[in-house]
């Protein structure tokens, strides 16, 4: 997941900011499980979240409540990760 930065452009490879890295069981994993985790790290409210899929012409996919879940698994059983960015207020996350 990359929060915390911002892109140069609206691209996969423009985004500057933090990385994390989460191990998840494709079985259980979901749209939900995710704003459960985001929660976790303090970001208590999401804008949007969004997937980058090389085979998209847009390269960066809107992820819609649970309906683009399977394509998202899909892309980590192929790739061994799949990129997720989340778009949040910037006053949300306070680290202590």
């Amino acid at each position: 997941m990359h929060h915390g930065g911002a892109f140069d452009k609206f691209h996969h490879t423009d985004y500057h900011g933090k990385a994390l890295s989460w191990f998840c069981e494709l079985k259980f994993w979901s749209y939900f499980e995710i704003l459960g985790s985001l929660k976790e790290l303090g970001y208590v409210q999401v804008e949007s979240m969004w997937y980058y899929d090389a085979k998209d012409v847009n390269e960066l996919v809107l992820e819609e409540k649970d309906n683009s879940t399977r394509r998202i698994k899909n892309i980590a059983q192929m790739n061994g990760k799949v990129h997720i960015y989340v778009v949040h207020p910037l006053s949300q996350l306070d680290l202590i």
